[in-house]
């Protein structure tokens, strides 16, 4: 979650510059429950709505 957070504006340039400029969607495909998957998925998605959150 450290690395996220510390990213997190960098994630969201990503995720718009994709969609926006290449019409491409950005999906997090949460393959662990809790952390290392559905925890950072669910905050990344709350942050970015550009994102699909796969709740694999």
């Amino acid at each position: 979650m450290d690395v996220i957070q510390s990213e997190l504006d960098a994630i969201k340039d990503f995720a718009r510059v994709m969609k926006h400029q290449y019409d491409l969607d950005v999906v997090f495909l949460a393959l662990n429950i809790g952390n290392g998957g559905t925890v950072q998925g669910g905050f990344l998605k709350e942050r970015i709505p550009e994102i699909i959150l796969n709740d694999y």
